[in-house]
């Protein structure tokens, strides 16, 4: 690919049924482009390339699923589409012992949160509410005014700043505080080794840590692993106002998701998400 300083713009699509794009197949004359949100944008448009200069929508392809496809590619003279829901794990294996005479019995046991994430910000302030928007409006001013001026950083790397987390750990009551054991801590430092994994933290004024969220992220979105936070700020949710800058910053990069992973807590379903089931699986030999 050509550094973007690079590009060329050859041609423009003035009119068209799209809000984004984040799936584009091209054959002969003729580009296949899926839209990157929800809504009129979950079909599958047709642009006419025959002129570079003035590409043009040719015709919109219906696709059944909401949250549109998730890919395309072309084969000849068939262009197939993989659908926008989800194919558990679970199903694949499912089919595969069938295949070979052994019945397996998906069982739901817990679910994880998911926040499908809108095109804009601005979107998903609108779309979790008044009383929620207000409130973590209210409360990042407030914490901001207490703690000096904020700033989300960043680390992939085991620090001081993963010393940090463990610290705001070890100060929770209950079994929040009573989890990150040694040999948990070691797992800890192992994960954030690895590709993908990072430790983002919330820092007040001078530098101290507020909250902190380690996750996973990779071009498709942001998947929380584990939390915490200084307890005496309690009142004025330092983790809440972390997870609102992440999920903006996910949405900034377009992330398709923003995902919570296993637990039913209340605050995840506060910030949007959705329960998706997980399944376990039982097999009779």
């Amino acid at each position: 690919l050509l550094p973007s300083g690079q590009w060329k713009l050859e041609g423009l699509v003035v009119d068209s049924d799209l809000v984004g794009a984040n799936r584009v197949q091209v054959s002969g004359n003729h580009a296949f482009v899926t839209g990157s949100r929800t809504g009129a944008s979950s079909n599958i448009v047709v642009i006419d390339l025959a002129d570079p200069a003035s590409p043009r929508q040719v015709a919109v392809l219906p696709f059944s699923e909401t949250r549109g496809p998730n890919g395309l590619t072309v084969a000849g003279q068939v262009l197939f589409a993989a659908g926008g829901r989800t194919i558990e794990a679970v199903d694949v294996f499912v089919r595969a012992f069938g295949s070979i005479g052994i019945d397996a019995e998906p069982k739901e046991h817990e679910s994880a949160a998911v926040l499908r994430l809108p095109a804009t910000f601005d979107d998903y302030m609108a779309a979790i509410g008044k009383k929620e928007r207000h409130e973590i409006r209210r409360k990042g001013r407030r914490l901001n005014e207490e703690s000096g001026e904020l700033a989300v950083v960043s680390s992939d790397l085991p620090g001081p700043a993963l010393v940090d987390f463990f610290r705001l750990h070890h100060q929770a009551a209950g079994d929040k505080g009573a989890f990150m054991t040694p040999q948990m801590m070691a797992f800890f430092v192992d994960l954030l080794e690895l590709p993908g994994w990072q430790l983002d933290a919330l820092h007040g004024g001078q530098g101290e840590m507020l909250a902190a969220v380690f996750g996973y992220e990779d071009s498709d979105g942001y998947y929380l692993c584990n939390s915490a936070y200084e307890t005496r700020l309690h009142r004025l949710a330092p983790g809440l106002v972390l997870l609102n800058r992440l999920i903006e910053r996910s949405i900034q990069a377009g992330h398709q998701v923003f995902d919570f992973l296993k637990g039913d807590e209340t605050y995840k379903y506060r910030m949007g998400a959705e329960p998706r089931p997980l399944f376990g699986m039982e097999v009779v030999l």
